[in-house]
């Protein structure tokens, strides 16, 4: 049986954030969350809103990718979005080809 969402979620955005060598405190500040409850986000107990999900990509630099793998959920997120950049070319920035 397949992971709940909540917990694949959070698997790929702790991820990020081991990636970016932070802690969930610094974390959850630049995401403008509590500090409880974006660990409760990374544990997979959170049912997190989709206005949530936008500051988590934000705060971390991301960008959400609705479609990745065949999925409709946002499980992965592309790194180092370029200011103001869309997730299409934040994508074609971090394979290389834009």
């Amino acid at each position: 049986m397949p992971l709940d969402i909540r917990i694949r979620f959070g698997r790929a955005i702790r991820r990020i954030r081991e990636e970016q060598e932070i802690n969930q405190e610094e974390a959850a500040e630049r995401c403008g969350l509590h500090r409880t409850y974006y660990s409760g986000i990374e544990r997979g107990v959170r049912n997190v809103s989709l206005m949530n999900i936008e500051k988590v990509a934000k705060g971390l630099r991301t960008c959400p990718e609705w479609a990745g793998k065949g999925s409709s959920y946002p499980a992965y997120f592309v790194e180092n979005r370029p200011e103001g950049a869309s997730c299409e070319a934040a994508q074609s920035v971090h394979k290389g080809t834009a």
